[in-house]
C-alpha cells in the first residue's frame, strides 16, 4: 500500500507482512507481547479493548506501569531499574 493509506498494519492486503512477522517473532520472545495480536484485537475490538488489555497486564499493584522492556515498576522500582542490567524474564 502507499505511505499514509492505512492507520493500523492490519488494513494493509500484506498484512501480516515479513517486516511485521520478524518484529513480532522478535517481541514475542524477548517482551512476551505480540504486535500481530495486539492489532488483530483492535480489529476484533478496537482501540479501548487494546488499551484496558494493556492497561491490565503492564499495572504494578502499587498502582504504578511496569515497563514491557524491562519488567520494573517506574514508580516503586526505579532503584531496581537503576541496579539492572538485563530483564528476568522470570520476574513474575
Amino acid at each position: 500500500m502507499r505511505k499514509g493509506q492505512v492507520r493500523f498494519c492490519y488494513e494493509c492486503k500484506d498484512f501480516p507482512c515479513a517486516r511485521l512477522k520478524a518484529i513480532d517473532e522478535r517481541y514475542r520472545s524477548r517482551y512476551r507481547m505480540s504486535v500481530i495480536d495486539n492489532l488483530e484485537l483492535i480489529r476484533r475490538s478496537g482501540i479501548d479493548a487494546l488499551l484496558a488489555k494493556e492497561r491490565e497486564m503492564w499495572s504494578c499493584k502499587c498502582g504504578g506501569l511496569i515497563s514491557c522492556h524491562n519488567g520494573i515498576c517506574f514508580a516503586c522500582g526505579l532503584e531496581e531499574l537503576k541496579k539492572r542490567k538485563t530483564w528476568n524474564m522470570n520476574r513474575w
